[in-house]
């Protein structure tokens, strides 16, 4: 019935927002269709006043066209046009009305539109103090909830602990005072046992103590006798580093003699190529002056036969084969200028070809410019238009735009309304719903509160016994610790522990005697490798020395052979310059000779003999020089001129091939050298360390026995006073001492006599070779050996406590589930004993979970879904003072209706009698369904007073669903286990009022 009812609301919630979406569309519509009258109506207007235009024009243009005029014509279209303005005038009156229209509806709107944000306000405003005046009587009703469910709290608090109190404690008294009993045999069952591992596990312990005694004292003797070994080692080390720099500086010397014969030879071949450059440069000088020289040889002659020639013309004795000669002279010079005529005319038609050519180029570009001129023209003419249209389109847009964006307001105010109606709408729905759940939760409140306490007052219970539980469990705990400490118990598993590692302690010097005979044989193959690296260093440093004093020598005279070769350079430099300084006297001389050439043609030519003897004389000595040169390059280049020469040669690219490779085996050598040198010098630091951390190891081990000793012996002192006559005495703790110390000495005598033999067997085996690296070998394994020892018995010792915590917590567990069993136990009787005092009259019994309801109401169930059944109240107000109750006006309410409409009336919400019943019943006794049947006044109900909240928590309790499938009990029930097969949980039942 409640879903019905529900989807009847929210069907009417959606036709109403269909009501109101189909008003506003309505209110639209009827709006456009009032535009779109106006809109036509004065479309019609201009239809006529086009239709007028129109005839009047079609009339009077046919007369116009035959009878009259050109001016006539002109003055009867100016009419047609100012009438055609006229009209247009009409036509923006018009649109300036509708603007003022649209105006005055805009503002009617913003009016309705400002009136409806007022309401909106005001409706605000009240929804706003409505909901803090239900705020602030929902928070004083949570205030007097809270009050009355301390005050339950303490009854029942009070009630639980005079009827639990007697029962617990007896009952706890005794099972511990069992599990005690047996907690007593078992430990004086195990006392003896764990005197017997005690004192087997103290006699390990000394022996252990002796032996590592032993093995310090055997370590310090083997380190005083291997001192004078550390010294030798010392002194190695300083002659190593010795050496070492002495091949660090003959590296070094080789390097930089290695850095200048490059360097040199580098200069040298720079100082060839230079040379080379310089010969061919004069050489090319030598071309150029023989070529000269030939030229001034045919223009002498040539100046020779041309004086020749003008001798005998002037002498007038001319002859035949003179006249042909001059004849053929002047033909050829005739000749040459008619070339050159002929070339310059070939010059002046190119540029005349150039000049016609540049001409129709520049009438092109002007042309072309003209044309670009044009356009720009007409481009700037169009600009200016779409100019003028732009800000006609601007303006035009502009207004447009604004009307849209009025239209637009317009549309979104009435949206905005519609969407205001819709939510106070939904405001005042709200609002009914709230107070709606506003009521329900008031008639739940009862039922929750007196579930609060019970579950207050139980949870206090719980605590309270847990805490006193972990306190006897505390004490339990101390009192066994006790009894532990006085006997001294013993586990078995730590002696078994300790023999185990007694044998692998043995083991493990069987292997460290093995792993001794390997180190001896490593020892000496690394001094058989390190006398090898000395030797093989001594012989690389005689080589070396003798390798640097042949290189000395040969680098004297490659330096004498570069200074003379530098003495040569700078002479054949000096005559190249004397060479370079005659010919350029030589050019000079030339000059003067060209310049005198007119006035004395005989000195001239005696001069010109002068110079080509003197350049013949140049040409011989420069062969010579030349002749000289290549020789010179010969002697220095790879044709030598002579076999001493070669021979030298060849020696002295030998001597160095050895030498480079005696310097790459040196190096080689020198570097395996160091490498080895700095491997067993790391190797020799790092067991000097280890035997350091050993005996440090060893003192430390020491101090920490002789600690543990000293606090043994107080403890057992402390006991002996505190305990009885049954601890163990004084002289039992000093035995116990003595044979601790009997067995470090022990241990210690015997780790120095294994160590001494050792060391005698080593010295018997290598006599020659020192033993220092062995001992401290053999040091570093002990140490190691010790530590692992060490580490495994701390993890075995670890691996025991664990055990042993794990044992402790397995029976503090035990001892704990014991206790929830009884505390699990006592709350059933309890609740057993609560349902017999309810049964007998004692407590009031509540009511039931789900009254019966009649065989309509079943029908009507039968299609929803079943409800969970209410939590069981434990106990109400009522229980606690039912005078109090009695004298209540919500008891007086409750008496004066019918059984039938207090508990069943309005509890199932598919009855069909529950309208009925909800007609009758009094302001507070049943939910406010949404949908339902209206209130009555408190006036029509049957008795005169009303019930604001006696009613309410009863039929709360019947129609709440719960939301949890399990029965909030106890703490010892929720922390019992599910289990399938448990028996349902027991239901109050409570009688109904009279």
């Amino acid at each position: 019935m409640q879903g019905r009812l529900d989807k009847a609301a929210q069907e009417l919630s959606k036709t109403r927002e269909a009501l109101v979406g189909a008003e506003t569309s309505k209110t639209h519509l009827e709006q456009r269709a009032e535009e779109l009258s106006r809109q036509l109506q004065g479309n019609d207007e201009k239809l006529a006043v086009y239709e007028r235009r129109t005839s009047s024009v079609a009339g009077g243009s046919q007369p116009m066209d035959q009878d009259l005029t050109r001016e006539q014509q002109l003055e009867a279209e100016v009419a047609e046009l100012r009438s055609a303005l006229k009209v247009a005038e009409v036509d923006l009156a018009t649109a300036r009305s509708h603007v003022q229209q649209f105006r005055e509806i805009s503002q009617a709107n913003e009016a309705a539109l400002k009136s409806l944000d007022a309401t909106y306000e005001e409706y605000k405003t009240s929804t706003e103090a409505q909901i803090t005046r239900h705020e602030s009587e929902y928070s004083a009703i949570k205030e007097k909830l809270t009050a009355a469910e301390q005050e339950l709290a303490q009854f029942n608090a009070k009630h639980n602990e005079l009827q639990k109190s007697f029962e617990t404690e007896r009952t706890a008294w005794l099972t511990d005072k069992k599990v005690l009993e047996d907690t007593i045999v078992d430990l004086g069952t195990s006392e003896k046992h764990s005197e017997s591992d005690r004192t087997s596990r103290e006699n390990e312990v000394r022996q252990l103590e002796d032996r590592a005694r032993v093995a310090e004292e055997r370590s310090q003797q083997a380190i005083l006798a291997h001192a004078e070994s550390i010294k030798t080692i010392a002194n190695l080390k300083q002659q190593l580093s010795t050496t070492q720099a002495g091949a660090r500086d003959h590296q070094t010397a080789a390097e930089t003699a290695i850095a200048k014969l490059t360097s040199s030879e580098s200069s040298w071949a720079l100082q060839k190529d230079a040379l080379d450059k310089e010969v061919s440069d004069l050489n090319r000088r030598c071309q150029d002056l023989t070529s000269q020289n030939s030229l001034l040889h045919q223009h002498l002659e040539s100046v020779s036969s041309q004086a020749a020639r003008i001798r005998q013309a002037a002498e007038s004795s001319t002859s035949a084969s003179g006249e042909g000669e001059s004849t053929d002279d002047n033909d050829t010079k005739l000749a040459e200028l008619r070339s050159v005529v002929a070339y310059l005319r070939k010059e002046k038609e190119i540029v005349d070809l150039q000049l016609e050519l540049s001409k129709q180029e520049n009438a092109r570009l002007k042309a072309q410019i003209e044309h670009l001129s044009q356009t720009l023209a007409e481009t700037r003419t169009t600009l200016s238009d779409e100019r003028e249209r732009a800000v006609e389109t601007a303006a035009s847009a502009a207004q447009h735009e604004e009307l849209l964006e009025r239209i637009n307001q317009l549309n979104i105010l009435r949206e905005s309304n519609a969407t205001l109606r819709a939510e106070s709408e939904n405001h005042a729905k709200r609002s009914r719903e709230l107070e709606a759940k506003l009521k329900q939760l008031s008639a739940q409140l009862n039922p929750a509160k007196e579930q609060a306490r019970v579950a207050q007052a139980e949870l206090e219970a719980r605590t309270r016994q847990m805490t006193r539980l972990e306190e006897e469990n505390r004490k339990w705990q101390e009192r066994n610790t006790q009894l532990l400490s006085k006997y001294d118990r013993i586990d078995p598993a730590e002696v078994q522990l300790l023999k185990d590692q007694i044998e692998e302690l043995k083991a493990k010097v069987i292997e460290a005697e093995s792993g001794k005979e390997e180190q001896e044989k490593a020892l000496q193959a690394q001094q058989a490798h390190t006398e090898a690296v000395e030797k093989n260093f001594r012989n690389y440093k005689e080589s070396h020395s003798k390798n640097t004093e042949i290189f000395k020598t040969r680098l004297g005279a490659m330096n004498a052979e570069k200074s003379a070769f530098k003495s040569e350079r700078e002479n054949f430099n000096a005559k190249v310059a004397a060479l370079e300084s005659e010919v350029q006297t030589l050019r000079d001389s030339q000059a003067t000779s060209d310049a005198e050439k007119a006035n004395n043609v005989q000195d001239t030519s005696a001069e010109v003999s002068a110079q080509v003897a003197t350049i013949e004389a140049l040409r011989t000595e420069r062969d010579a020089l030349l002749a000289e040169k290549s020789t010179w390059v010969a002697n220095t280049s790879t044709t030598p001129a002579s076999a001493d020469s070669e021979e030298m040669k060849r020696m002295w690219e030998a001597e160095k091939a050895e030498l480079v490779q005696a310097r790459d085996a040196a190096q080689a050598e020198a570097k395996e050298a160091e490498k080895k040198a700095a491997e067993s010098k790391a190797a020799h630091d790092k067991l000097m360390v280890r035997a350091r951390e050993l005996a440090r190891a060893q003192r430390a081990a020491a101090e920490t026995q002789a600690a543990a000793v000293a606090a043994a012996v107080e403890q057992a002192k402390s006991e002996a006073q505190g305990s009885s006559a049954e601890a163990p005495s004084e002289d039992v703790v000093k035995k116990h001492a003595d044979e601790l110390q009997a067995l470090q000495e022990t241990l210690t005598a015997k780790h120095t006599a294994e160590l001494k033999a050792a060391v005698d067997a080593a010295r018997a085996e290598n006599p020659g070779s020192s033993p220092a690296v062995d001992v401290d070998a053999l040091i570093a394994d002990a140490i190691a050996k010790h530590d692992k020892e060490q580490e495994k018995g701390r993890q075995d010792e670890i691996m025991s406590a664990v055990e042993r915590g794990r044992a402790e917590a397995a029976t503090r567990a035990k001892v704990k589930d014991q206790q929830l069993v009884k505390s699990q136990k006592r709350v059933k009787d309890l609740e057993a004993q609560i349902l017999g005092w309810q049964n007998s009259g004692v407590l009031p019994t509540p009511l039931p979970a789900v009254p019966t309801a009649s065989p309509s109401t079943s029908l009507s169930l039968a299609s929803a879904p079943p409800l969970a059944s209410a939590p069981p109240l434990a106990s109400t107000s009522a229980a606690a003072d039912p005078a109090q109750a009695a004298a209540k006006p919500a008891a007086a309410a409750r008496g004066g209706a019918p059984a039938t409409a207090a508990r069943g009336g309005a509890a199932t919400r598919g009855a069909p009698a529950a309208r009925g019943a909800a007609a009758t019943r009094a302001r507070g006794n049943g939910l406010n369904i949404r949908g339902g049947a209206t209130r009555v006044p408190p006036a029509a109900a049957p008795t005169p007073a009303p019930a604001p909240a006696g009613g309410v928590s009863i039929m709360g309790a019947a129609k709440r669903p719960r939301e949890e499938g399990a029965t909030e009990d106890s703490l010892a029930k929720r922390l019992k286990p599910a289990d399938p097969t448990a028996k349902p949980p027991v239901v109050l039942r409570r009688p109904a009022p009279s």
